[in-house]
């Protein structure tokens, strides 16, 4: 028997961009500019421009009707945190203090995508070498306050530092290296086909765009550990960070 009959096909495309989940806003939440508080420190302007931050303030996170189709895509951590907040808000005596203030983050990011497949007719198989290019990659934040903190005072607020403390992880450019390194790094994967299924580019598209968003949701995974950690060990930022943590090295990099 002859060698099985091999189709190399070469394509290259733009995606879509991803991202983590939707933009988190509320209704009954009001905005608070960036121009009606005083001048934010260098290192925070720099912050607030690297993630894009941007504040809102209320009462409430989310109404009623709003809780159960928009927790489902939002990061784990904040998903938790509302979790543990609606639960707050149903019983007069909780377990654990009303939270004051949470931090929700998206990225949004663009890729080139690579490929070269071939189809073995002997097993029906198709081999995939996928590879992707980022192109961008925009972190996006957005801090709610319970009550917003006094305006004179506003960058020198506890609760404030913290909640960057927040956007430091998601902000952090270790993480977009990390999913840039690792499209570059790239992935071989073989799909075997059934009788009545043909290989397409449409298949490969496919496989490539789940490939792309389990590595995103790898990094996402990441910045959410770290998320629940700082939380954990500053008590939602009561407590000093421990200069021992590994959290230290991004969060307080010159040991301030």
């Amino acid at each position: 028997m002859g060698q099985p009959l091999q189709l190399l096909t070469i394509a290259a495309a733009i995606s879509s961009f991803f991202c983590t989940g939707p933009s988190f806003r509320a209704s009954g939440q009001t905005s608070l500019p960036l121009d009606s508080l005083p001048d934010p420190p260098a290192e925070l302007s720099a912050l607030i421009t690297q993630g894009h931050v941007e504040f809102v303030q209320g009462t409430s996170l989310f109404s009623t009707g709003q809780r159960s189709s928009e927790l489902t895509n939002l990061p784990k951590e904040l998903r938790s945190a509302l979790d543990q907040q609606i639960a707050g808000d149903n019983y007069s005596d909780r377990p654990t203090p009303r939270l004051s203030a949470i931090t929700a983050y998206r990225i949004d990011f663009r890729i080139t995508k690579y490929n070269t497949w071939k189809w073995n007719t002997a097993n029906r198989s198709m081999t995939i070498q996928m590879r992707a290019k980022l192109q961008s990659w925009k972190p996006i934040h957005t801090i709610w306050f319970r009550n917003q903190p006094g305006r004179v005072s506003f960058w020198d607020n506890p609760l404030v530092q913290h909640e960057f403390d927040h956007v430091k992880l998601s902000a952090d450019k270790n993480m977009e290296q990390r999913f840039k390194s690792l499209l570059q790094r790239g992935n071989r994967q073989t799909i075997r086909l059934t009788p009545d299924q043909v290989p397409s580019d449409q298949m490969v598209n496919e496989a490539i765009d789940r490939w792309v968003e389990e590595t995103f949701q790898n990094v996402v995974d990441l910045i959410d550990v770290r998320y629940v950690e700082l939380d954990r060990i500053t008590s939602h930022g009561r407590l000093p960070l421990p200069k021992e943590s590994s959290l230290s090295d991004i969060i307080r990099p010159t040991g301030k």
